[in-house]
């Protein structure tokens, strides 16, 4: 049987974690890729883990996720017990989200107000990492703020996380193939804002978005999220997720078809395989 397709191995308890000098996450002295699921149902963590995912994020069930060998990043919570499980907290999602656009444009959450918060959370616990999940609105290609405030405004967001990411959505979200490449552009960007931390992306994995009518939305396909991982895992990326809900026709927290679940399960346990040569030193050939 091609190693590609074995079943992944439980995950060890976290003894200790840390960040190496290739933006690599590092637990109990080896080399570790994060595999995230989003906001999914704790009931859902066995088959996510049978697809090769390894991280559940947002709202996650540690205690569900030591049951199937995977880590949890789950939102600040003082009195939640570390059962070895836990791989950091996970900030309020898009704190960037601009409502307005151009000069009129005003995030979620100021940076002053992240800050804060941040703070609170290390205060409370200081050896947990905290992620963060951006919008696309810190890209040059596209931004709801003006250049002058998108260059001053992210850098205040980033130096507050430990791990920063972000999703954009080519098909699902704009109904743009053409745009595919704008995931590693992203992750490019991104990396160069983060400097020395891990940097992720969300990856698209279905349609039926609520920002499109059904009927005019393209499909998703898997030789699309294949090239938006490696997209992201070239330009940088030392993590990744999926983005599996839908609002159309009906709404669901996982909508991956049988042919893109294949794929997944394919493409992560490659990734994990491949993991201790992916994070390593760069190449000199």
């Amino acid at each position: 049987m091609s190693l590609s397709l074995l079943a992944q191995e439980p995950l060890e308890p976290i003894k200790r974690i840390r960040i190496g000098k290739n933006r690599e996450f590092i637990v109990n002295g080896k080399p570790f890729f994060p595999i995230m699921s989003w906001a999914q149902p704790s009931k859902n963590y066995a088959m996510l883990s049978e697809l090769g995912i390894n991280t559940h994020v947002g709202g996650a069930d540690p205690v569900v996720a030591k049951s199937v060998g995977n880590y949890a990043v789950s939102g600040f919570r003082r009195n939640l017990e570390d059962n070895g499980y836990i791989l950091g907290w996970i900030f309020s999602d898009e704190p960037d989200l601009a409502t307005g656009k151009g000069t009129e444009a005003k995030p979620r959450q100021t940076p002053e107000r992240v800050t804060e918060r941040c703070k609170e959370i290390k205060d409370a616990d200081p050896k947990r990492l905290i992620f963060m999940t951006l919008t696309s609105s810190f890209m040059k290609e596209q931004s709801s703020y003006t250049d002058d405030v998108r260059k001053k405004l992210y850098p205040q967001y980033i130096k507050n996380a430990d791990v920063v990411g972000y999703d954009h959505y080519p098909i699902y979200g704009w109904g743009t193939p053409a745009h595919l490449d704008w995931v590693g552009r992203g992750v490019k960007q991104l990396v160069e804002l983060a400097g020395d931390k891990p940097v992720y992306a969300w990856i698209e994995s279905s349609k039926g978005s609520k920002w499109m009518p059904y009927d005019k939305q393209p499909d998703v396909l898997p030789i699309h999220t294949r090239n938006e991982v490696w997209q992201a895992i070239i330009n940088g990326a030392t993590a990744y997720g999926y983005f599996t809900h839908a609002w159309q026709p009906d709404t669901v927290t996982f909508r991956p078809t049988p042919e893109m679940q294949a794929e997944m399960k394919r493409l992560n346990n490659q990734v994990t395989r491949l993991a201790p040569a992916i994070l390593a030193d760069p190449a000199k050939l």
